[in-house]
């Protein structure tokens, strides 16, 4: 694929209004958490497409009607042990469909809350870059209450001319690394990444689902993409990265050196109205098993960052 300068700015596209799409992979078990997931973004107007090989199809097709699925060329049971989904796949389909100026991947079991800007602010984040989200982990949504989950990504919007931003690789959902290749890969190219720091997305904690091996093996994938990338300026910033020739890898180093290099290399983006959704869905629980004077606090915080917000505005 031709790599397109980030200076390259192309002209207004068609379809810049229309719902934003998210392409994912639906697991064909934890079949309602899943569900819960993807009703969240269908709430929010968004157009859903899953990747999966025929036999996945035929389970789910039922249980998820209003998701288009799309059957790719082949998958990573070779690699992985079970047919996962190639990133390189879902950039195809994205590539093969020009009527999406923006482009989305989500992981299949994250929640979105019920925001009505969402969309029109990842649309507007991530036109000419990258917009990428961490998660919010929590034990179960009674309550939807947790912790930032830093250290991996699980939402992505992206402007399409970044698709030309990835050499072909095995990275694949459902196992590590792709996550931290996805933004990488155009933050060596020059392109901008904003990291999301309000609380948008939420997921039910559960057991890793990816073996140490596994965890080592697409590191070296990571290392084997760095050193392939020409214009790679800002590589120096991750020091494992020069050693692919041993392949002696400390992939716990080099996870926390890729952490490091995203966080520094990306803006932080502060989504008011999504802190204020947050504090409010926080509330209503607290309010409803009982904890009145925790509940109020909150409604205090959310009221003073919507006070804050309106006299910025009135200012501006």
């Amino acid at each position: 694929m031709q790599h397109n300068h980030p200076s390259d700015r192309m002209t207004p596209r068609p379809n810049e209004t229309s719902p934003l799409t998210i392409v994912t992979s639906i697991a064909p078990f934890e079949l309602p958490k899943q569900q819960r997931a993807i009703a969240s973004w269908a709430a929010l107007g968004f157009n859903v497409v899953s990747l999966n090989i025929e036999r996945e199809c035929k389970i789910l097709e039922s249980q998820f009607p209003d998701v288009e699925f799309h059957r790719p060329p082949r998958d990573g049971t070779k690699i992985a042990g079970k047919p996962l989904v190639y990133f390189n796949d879902i950039l195809r389909w994205y590539a093969d469909h020009g009527d999406q100026p923006i482009c989305g991947i989500v992981n299949s079991d994250i929640v979105m809350a019920p925001v009505a800007c969402a969309m029109e602010v990842l649309r507007q984040s991530a036109t000419g870059g990258m917009l990428i989200s961490s998660r919010i982990d929590v034990d179960s949504f009674d309550p939807p209450i947790g912790n930032w989950y830093p250290e991996g990504y699980d939402l992505f919007f992206f402007d399409r001319t970044l698709i030309d931003c990835y050499t072909p690789s095995n990275f694949m959902l459902g196992m590590p690394w792709w996550d931290y290749w996805a933004p990488s890969a155009p933050l060596l190219q020059g392109y901008p990444v904003r990291r999301l720091a309000s609380p948008l997305i939420y997921h039910e904690k559960h057991p890793i689902n990816y073996s140490a091996d596994s965890h080592v093996h697409f590191a070296r994938e990571y290392i084997h993409h760095l050193t392939g990338i020409s214009l790679a300026p800002l590589r120096k910033g991750l020091p494992s990265a020069v050693i692919e020739a041993e392949y002696e890898i400390n992939a716990k180093q080099l996870w926390d050196e890729t952490f490091e290099f995203v966080r520094s290399n990306s803006a932080e983006l502060q989504v008011p109205a999504f802190d204020v959704a947050a504090l409010e869905q926080n509330a209503t629980w607290l309010s409803e098993h009982g904890h009145q004077e925790e509940a109020a606090r909150m409604i205090e915080m959310a009221v003073s960052i919507a006070t804050d917000v309106s006299q910025n505005a009135v200012n501006a």
